[in-house]
């Protein structure tokens, strides 16, 4: 038995990248989404080639208790997988999709970030950043994080022993793809290209390493909050948001923006 886990970021340009991967004859007996499992009724319609337009407004109906407010940014994001599915089971007669997100996380998750905008607004008002604050939600968060991760994994693998052949879509592939080995399963980890992580992101992870000094940790807040002004407040959306901090942190990407506003300006 294998799992293929393809480590996609939660955006709608990677997401892009993994359903045409997927959809391009890769053989697959067991599909593993990270949608809500409430999702998995819809997506099984999906698969069986119903419209988008008649499926996608009653999934976002259903999901709108565990993603409200971001459910319409949630459905943009994902949008490249829900449209490939019909191809990619269409290559796979007897693939058998899985939606395996923790709908509790995903519901404290969204609470969580509620208290994180107090805290960043807090200190772009006053100047001040108190690091033991920021450390305390963010261990509040991970704590629950991890016991929802190994609960994902459990439910991949349980299910995952009944196929031959897996493909696994996550944004922490590197770590799925070790548990899944651990597990005893044939593993392979594929990445669609480079990804600066935002400073939210770092500062989960250092936290999560539990190798950050205060010191840092009001450094990477300094630079949420820049990436709030220079980013999300430019932005439309989270998606474009978040390419401005690639192309802040990657040259080529810089340069290759900058050309296409050129040539649009002609």
């Amino acid at each position: 038995m294998s799992i293929t886990v393809l480590n996609t970021p939660e955006l709608k340009i990677f997401n892009a990248k993994a359903a045409d991967h997927l959809a391009r004859k890769v053989q697959c007996d067991g599909l593993f989404l990270p949608f809500p499992r409430e999702s998995t009724e819809f997506v099984v319609r999906l698969c069986e080639g119903l419209p988008p337009n008649l499926v996608v407004p009653d999934l976002k109906k259903a999901l709108e208790p565990i993603l409200s407010p971001t459910v319409n940014q949630w459905e943009n994001s994902v949008e490249p997988l829900l449209k490939a599915l019909p191809q990619i089971k269409k290559e796979n007669p007897k693939m058998q999709p899985y939606c395996y997100r923790d709908s509790f996380f995903t519901r404290f998750e969204t609470g969580n970030t509620g208290e994180l905008a107090v805290l960043a607004l807090k200190a772009m008002m006053s100047g001040q950043i108190d690091a033991k604050e920021w450390r305390a939600i963010i261990k509040k968060d991970q704590k629950y994080r991890y016991d929802s991760l190994e609960t994902e994994i459990d439910f991949i693998s349980h299910h995952a022993e009944n196929h031959e052949r897996n493909s696994c879509i996550s944004s922490v592939g590197s770590y799925f793809a070790i548990r899944f080995q651990q597990e005893g399963f044939e593993t392979a980890l594929i990445s669609f290209g480079r990804y600066s992580p935002i400073p939210i992101e770092q500062l989960f992870n250092g936290i999560f390493q539990e190798s950050i000094s205060d010191e840092e940790i009001k450094r990477l807040v300094l630079l949420h909050l820049e990436y709030i002004k220079k980013c999300i407040y430019k932005s439309t959306d989270i998606e474009e948001a978040n390419y401005r901090w690639q192309i802040r942190k990657n040259p080529l990407k810089r340069l290759i923006f900058e050309m296409k506003k050129l040539g649009q300006k002609k």
